[in-house]
């Protein structure tokens, strides 16, 4: 007779086999000749920006590390505007009104942060009805304060497809990586409690839907600085965003 041991091992097995199988499928999603799964290389080390601050800088943009529950992670990709996300290198983006819950409590992962936190501040410079939520780049490890492992999406080769039809390709490679995360989340729903990040508590779980979840949302680009005269001296000088005279 099979013990619940047995059963326990059997089962969190089968689901690392199978988020494996998913990864190696999304990879290779519909004949693709390209890897559509982009990791980036882990911080060298604990002292690196994306570690202490929770940001990183790339092309004049700014992203904020943020730990949310998997079902509000969900609701973002499923509300992807297909357009943004095949003009803008694999961007998922939606509106905050489009969540179910747009101000359940996330975290901002920065280490001198410890403040209530809520996904419409992390483009908190933006008028409120113009705030997107804009990501592309996510964690799948649970013991996100100890590893920085982060993936990309990729966009599916277009081809001969017409605009409708390549749209629809986006959308299911979105899916699958929802799939692919669900499943790695019911695993690690299952790993000890050494593994459980700070964040949330491990009592407050309840199902997979509620799993932490690691993305990186990114704040609006900074407005480019622009020429004003400084009447005290006739000189012209160089100012961007909010400054006082």
């Amino acid at each position: 007779m099979t013990s619940f041991f047995d059963y326990f091992i059997g089962y969190t097995v089968s689901l690392h086999v199978e988020a494996q199988n998913m990864m190696a499928e999304l990879a290779t999603f519909e004949g693709a000749l390209k890897p559509l799964i982009f990791p980036l290389p882990e911080p060298e080390s604990f002292t690196h920006t994306a570690w202490e601050k929770g940001t990183t800088t790339s092309s004049g943009s700014k992203a904020l590390r943020i730990v949310m529950p998997l079902a509000m992670f969900c609701d973002i990709v499923e509300k992807a505007d297909l357009s943004i996300f095949t003009s803008q290198a694999g961007g998922v983006e939606c509106r905050p009104d489009q969540l179910r819950f747009p101000h359940h409590e996330v975290k901002f992962l920065n280490w001198k942060f410890n403040q209530k936190f809520e996904i419409t501040q992390v483009q908190r410079d933006v008028p409120a009805d113009r705030r997107k939520i804009h990501c592309k780049t996510i964690e799948l490890p649970l013991n996100y304060h100890q590893r920085m492992q982060r993936y990309q999406f990729r966009i599916p080769p277009k081809r001969d497809l017409d605009d409708e039809k390549w749209r629809e390709k986006c959308n299911r490679y979105l899916q699958k990586w929802i799939d692919l995360i669900i499943t790695e989340k019911k695993r690690q729903m299952q790993m000890p409690i050494k593994c459980w990040p700070p964040w949330p508590p491990r009592s407050a779980v309840k199902d997979v839907m509620t799993m932490p979840m690691v993305v990186w949302l990114s704040k609006p680009k900074k407005p480019p600085a622009v020429p004003f005269i400084n009447k005290r001296n006739s000189r012209f000088g160089i100012v961007s965003g909010e400054h006082s005279c």
